[in-house]
């Protein structure tokens, strides 16, 4: 494949975490306003960018590989820029196994 083919792959893997959102939150009444907001089409745009350069640079092989990095680099680094982080702690004070994965 060509590295432009491994890289419009890529971008469509960064569209893809919000691709989800909206499907998940397709009932949400809201959703109207969501896709209206200037910060969802920035952020929009920067996942397709860093989908496309992550891809770039590491130079996958195969089309899979390229959509899951893609899909993996925007969608880390918004779980590790998120406001909300989750408790990794249960009241034994150790982390549970479900959420060390959800992380």
């Amino acid at each position: 494949m060509s590295d432009t083919t491994m890289i419009l792959l890529g971008c469509a893997g960064g569209l893809l975490p919000d691709i989800l959102r909206l499907v998940k939150g397709r009932h949400d009444p809201n959703i109207g306003d969501y896709w209206k907001s200037w910060s969802f089409w920035l952020g929009l745009f920067f996942a397709v960018i860093l989908g496309g350069l992550a891809v770039y640079l590491i130079k996958p092989t195969q089309l899979a590989e390229a959509l899951a990095i893609g899909f993996s680099a925007p969608e880390i680094l918004s779980r590790l820029f998120a406001k909300e982080q989750p408790d990794r702690t249960r009241d034994s004070g150790e982390m549970s196994m479900r959420t060390w994965w959800a992380i």
